[in-house]
């Protein structure tokens, strides 16, 4: 059964182990490492680590183009912007849902097995 709420990290984490998702970590905003991390998907909160979250996005380091994708299309975090990423600018998912979380499950699910990232990615 799908959860039709907001996803906690834990929800997220749960969800990649059931459908083999390599997800490396999880980031508020104040923790996304300076230096590109190794490839694989990242999960990212708009929210600092002091706070409770707002909005999920997640982030795909693959070795050939990153990628960002953002469900409400919003501009890329100032903080992601350094690890040179393709960003999504179509949105997803309205104003009034809180199904970000789904959506960038469904992102990582979608590009997990895809030879070519980058023309998924526009696929998606």
């Amino acid at each position: 059964k799908i959860k039709m709420e907001g996803l906690t990290d834990y929800d997220i984490v749960n969800w990649c182990k059931r459908y083999n998702i390599p997800l490396k970590n999880i980031f508020m905003r104040d923790e996304i490492p300076k230096s590109s991390p190794p490839n694989g998907f990242y999960i990212i909160n708009f929210d600092d680590s002091s706070g409770r979250g707002t909005h999920w996005v997640c982030l795909y380091i693959n070795g050939q183009q990153n990628l960002y994708f953002d469900p409400l299309a919003t501009p890329v975090l100032e903080e992601v912007l350094r690890f040179d990423v393709l960003a999504n600018t179509y949105a997803l998912q309205s104003n009034t849902s809180k199904l970000c979380g789904h959506w960038c499950c469904a992102f990582m699910y979608y590009m997990k097995g895809c030879k070519s990232p980058v023309d998924a990615y526009y696929d998606f």
